[in-house]
This record gives C-alpha cells, sequence and structure tokens, in this order.
C-alpha cells in the first residue's frame, strides 16, 4: 500500500496540469492517520511538498466541478468507489494512462477510461 500510494502521488504529480514541480495537491475525504505518514515520507524522499484539502468526497466532487480547469487539484482520494463514479460523470476526472497503474491496479478496481484507480479495498 505504501509504495502504491507514493507512485499513485507520483502519478499525480506528473497528471496535474497545474502542479508546480515542488508542491502536489491532493483532495482527500480520507481520514486515515497513516495518510499523513504516507505524505510525509513522500514529501522527505521526493522533496515534493504535499497541500492535503480536505473535506467530503461530495463537496470536493462540488469543488472540483466549480474551481473548473483552475483547480490545484491534482489527485482525488475518496473513501468509496461510488464517489469516484460520480466525480467521472460531473466530469472533474482527467483520464490517466500508465503502465505501472494498469500493471499493480486489477482492471475490477479502475476505471477502463483511465479515470480513477482503486488503492484499497474493505472487507466487509
Amino acid at each position: 500500500m505504501k509504495k502504491f500510494l507514493k507512485s499513485f502521488l507520483a502519478l499525480g504529480l506528473l497528471a496535474g496540469a497545474t502542479a508546480s514541480a515542488a508542491e502536489l495537491t491532493v483532495y482527500s475525504h480520507r481520514h486515515y492517520d497513516s495518510d499523513a505518514v504516507l505524505f510525509k515520507q513522500f514529501t522527505e524522499e521526493t522533496g515534493i511538498k504535499v497541500n492535503v484539502v480536505k473535506g467530503s468526497a461530495d463537496q470536493l466532487i462540488q469543488r472540483l466541478a466549480s474551481e473548473g480547469k483552475n483547480s490545484p487539484a491534482d489527485v482525488l482520494l475518496t473513501v468509496d468507489a461510488g464517489r469516484l463514479h460520480q466525480a467521472k460523470a460531473a466530469g472533474v476526472l482527467q483520464p490517466v494512462k500508465s503502465k505501472a497503474l494498469a500493471k499493480n491496479v486489477p482492471a475490477s478496481m479502475r476505471d477502463p477510461e483511465g479515470h480513477w484507480y482503486g488503492m484499497t479495498v474493505r472487507s466487509r
């Protein structure tokens, strides 16, 4: 998980149209302490600062829609696939082509057009 999230953040930097070389902006609905640890490690290893904007997935999707092409967001993290489908339907995600993601994320956990990739699953 740690390597994948770091790779995902790096991919966000590469894919983000508004990202500067020294910063990555993550819009996150996730509330896990482990994320802060991973963001810190990512910054220490890459020198890239991670700015985290927190909110509910619905708030963040609405924010992305209202910001449009001027959004500073590079990565959107949610806690469920339903919100990822909603974000895609709202047109706030851009597709990403990545051999690393295609290799490491099963087809059942990603959008066929590359708009989103699942990082974790919950057992129920």
